[in-house]
């Protein structure tokens, strides 16, 4: 199987898609939050990340966080954060976010809630709660 396009279908919210030749692979989106208590600061989340089943453990979604990354520094962002499976994001540089002081209500498994940091330093001292927009409660995400 070979990846055909990763590619951002829309700029606004940083949607990126995969696909192969028989059509959608993958998804992941980038989104703006919030730190409490330091509203200067740029955070992003990649959410939600999802991958076909049948095409996971093929590197689509190692393929699609690396390409969400790269979108979120042309952003301006000085980290970033996801809430999913801490093996697969640190093994893509990620951190557990406990290790910076941050949190959120998404972090319903202890260590899944982690995040990179595309300047050094950038959540250095800083801690607390990073808030999702309301669509993902509404959502239910």
């Amino acid at each position: 199987m070979s990846l055909v396009a990763e590619r951002v279908t829309d700029p606004e919210t940083g949607r990126h898609l995969s696909e192969g030749e028989g059509g959608l692979l993958g998804h992941v989106m980038v989104s703006r939050v919030e730190l409490s208590g330091y509203p200067d600061r740029v955070l992003m989340a990649l959410a939600p990340l999802a991958v076909l089943p049948q095409h996971q453990r093929h590197g689509i979604g190692k393929r699609l966080v690396i390409s969400a990354v790269k979108r979120c520094r042309l952003l301006g962002a000085g980290a970033v954060v996801a809430a999913g499976h801490a093996d697969f994001y640190t093994h893509l540089g990620f951190h557990p976010a406990c290790h910076y002081g941050l949190y959120c209500h998404h972090d319903d498994v202890p260590g899944s809630f982690v995040a990179f940091e595309l300047l050094p330093d950038y959540l250095e001292g800083l801690g607390g709660e990073v808030q999702f927009p309301d669509t993902f409660s509404e959502l239910g995400i």
